[in-house]
């Protein structure tokens, strides 16, 4: 492998020696090392840090080694951009490895194909061994391929001379950027903020990351980083003697790594996942985010109430990641409980029938009904939009089967009548807003406690 390879350490050589072992297998050719010095009030340092040469000589296949290191410490924000700045004055493209990543071969074997697949999209900032949310409950992809995201990860990560030389190591005196065209490339009100507070933090000291520079200084040149649909990389360094990485994360306990299948074609184009984006803001950030889902969506889903995150249900065979397909006259809505701020059913509440016997006599737009209270969070919103009696579209279609007036919701579903008890109704709704538009009648309806003394939910 003839890709260069920038090992940035310090003062563990405990791993030090276990990166060597990840990069063995696969026999880097070209490989720098960079070790930051000693800090003068620790004596232990000078000798973990000899140790941390010591090491290198693990390296015991024909490779070409640099090694760059320091008389005394400058710290991991100066080391990281200054060992960079080395390997990218000799070499147009690299892969860069703290000390503390750990791999299989499938990551370089992913980096190498990258870098060559994508070195002309120029929307790609760099590209990430780390898919850090791919393992948890809701995550919002499927499939296979590489993909665009908004979150810089460095453990483990490969870019190009031109896209290293947008890194802007004082990014936080940028106001001009940092007031409205920040806001444009995040797309999120709660994103900005932080954002905008992290700049802050380095600002006035409270707050000293190079990977969060180098993430502000991506999103003001509009660039993305390539993220592979499994995570190919982990960090181990979660110990008192880290930077930055002390605690290790809850939602990283069942974190791995997986296996990088190369695509047949190298050249394709990668797509944007804005869910992607704002789960990853939810998880890792720990950002408030809105998510929708719209029933009978078709193959593009409506977000009338503006969610972070938007997913849909259909019957369709060719759907996008973010729609599930389902037969929701027959199946339960495949999420879980509590899951959504809003559900939104633009013409397809008069598909579902209201009696069938298969074999047993059952009321599916009561079960759907159930369903959506089900998935809904405390107070959130059904939004109902279908043609609905006296208008004629109501019955001009013939799979129309379910005809709905203005006194469906209110009878059989509202917090106060419920009559749909008698069908098996559960829940509980407050009619919010009841409009007709033409001949459609919207209706927006919001989950609420049942009353007390009726049946539990």
């Amino acid at each position: 492998m003839k890709t260069p390879i920038l090992l940035i350490n310090f003062n563990r050589p405990h791993y030090t020696a276990g990166l060597i072992e990840c990069l063995r297998p696969l026999e880097p050719q070209n490989i720098y090392v960079s070790i930051d010095g000693p800090r003068g009030d620790r004596p232990e340092d000078f000798r973990l840090c000899a140790e941390v040469e010591q090491a290198l000589s693990a390296i015991t296949w024909n490779a070409n080694v640099k090694l760059r290191k320091r008389g005394l410490n400058v710290g991991l924000r100066r080391n990281v951009k200054e060992s960079i700045d080395w390997m990218f004055s000799e070499h147009d493209q690299g892969i860069i490895l703290e000390d503390d990543v750990r791999f299989g071969p499938d990551l370089l074997q992913y980096f190498s194909h990258g870098l060559k697949a994508y070195i002309d999209d120029f929307r790609v900032g760099a590209l990430s061994g780390n898919n850090m949310v791919a393992h948890l409950p809701g995550y919002p992809r499927q499939g296979t391929e590489d993909f665009l995201c908004q979150m810089f990860h460095c453990w483990g990560w490969a870019t190009w001379k031109d896209r290293w030389i947008l890194y802007d190591d004082v990014i936080e005196h940028d106001l001009d950027f940092l007031d409205v065209p920040l806001d444009q490339e995040l797309g999120s009100a709660n994103a900005t903020s932080f954002w905008r507070g992290v700049a802050q933090g380095f600002r006035n000291g409270t707050v000293n990351s190079w990977a969060w520079r180098m993430q502000l200084s991506m999103l003001r040149a509009k660039r993305r980083f390539v993220t592979p649909a499994i995570n190919l990389a982990t960090n181990v360094g979660f110990e008192e003697d880290s930077t930055h990485t002390l605690l290790k994360p809850a939602w990283l306990k069942d974190w791995s790594t997986g296996i990088f299948n190369q695509p047949a074609v190298d050249a394709k184009i990668l797509k944007e996942d804005e869910n992607f984006d704002h789960f990853e803001n939810q998880i890792i950030l720990g950002l408030q985010v809105t998510k929708s889902l719209d029933l009978g969506c078709g193959r593009q889903p409506k977000n009338i109430f503006n969610a972070d995150m938007l997913y849909g249900i259909d019957i369709r065979d060719d759907l996008e990641h973010r729609i599930k397909k389902a037969d929701l006259v027959l199946e339960p809505i495949p999420f879980d409980d509590n899951y959504f701020d809003f559900v939104t059913a633009h013409d397809f509440i008069e598909h579902v029938p209201r009696l069938l016997y298969c074999p047993a006599r059952r009321y599916p737009f009561i079960e759907l009904m159930n369903e959506i209270y089900r998935v809904l969070k405390p107070n959130g919103s059904f939004l109902s939009f279908t043609p609905a009696y006296p208008s004629p579209e109501a019955f001009r279609d013939p799979t129309h089967v379910n005809i709905i007036t203005d006194q469906t919701y209110s009878a059989y579903f509202d917090e106060v009548n419920r009559w749909g008890q008698m069908y098996g109704f559960n829940g509980a709704f407050r009619i919010l807003k009841q409009e007709w538009a033409g001949p459609h009648l919207l209706s927006i309806l919001q989950k609420v406690p049942t009353p007390a003394g009726d049946i539990a939910t």
